[in-house]
């Protein structure tokens, strides 16, 4: 089974250790698989999916250091995240729509019992 997972990536002087936005000159993400340049707010954070190829622009100018993490789901397979993405919208709309009730308590039972088929320590 194939793992997906996700990276997160933040850059900016909201946290104590970055040049500021006004006075940095490149250093911006560019995806390989999307056209365009990624350039946030200060204290903007990226989160993408670890297969996603992409570099990080030479800084021309003042000086850019980030905080990089990775972020593991507890559910393995992506097939298995969709089922339970899928029912967590029809549990939310449920909810909205027509209040707590028989229906509503279904999804959710499912919702949570496939959660904890999924999961793996």
């Amino acid at each position: 089974m194939r793992r997906d997972d996700v990276a997160a990536t933040t850059d900016g002087e909201g946290f104590g250790f970055y040049d500021t936005y006004d006075t940095r000159q490149g250093g911006n993400a560019s995806r390989f698989s999307l056209s365009g340049d990624l350039k946030g707010n200060a204290g903007d954070m990226f989160v993408y999916h670890t297969g996603i190829t992409h570099r990080v622009n030479e800084v021309t100018s003042g000086w850019r250091k980030v905080a990089i993490g990775w972020i593991q789901s507890l559910v393995a397979g992506h097939e298995h995240r969709e089922i339970l993405y899928n029912l967590l919208r029809a549990r939310t709309r449920t909810l909205e729509s027509a209040g707590r009730g028989e229906t509503y308590d279904l999804i959710n039972s499912a919702y949570v019992n496939l959660q904890r088929l999924f999961a793996q320590p």
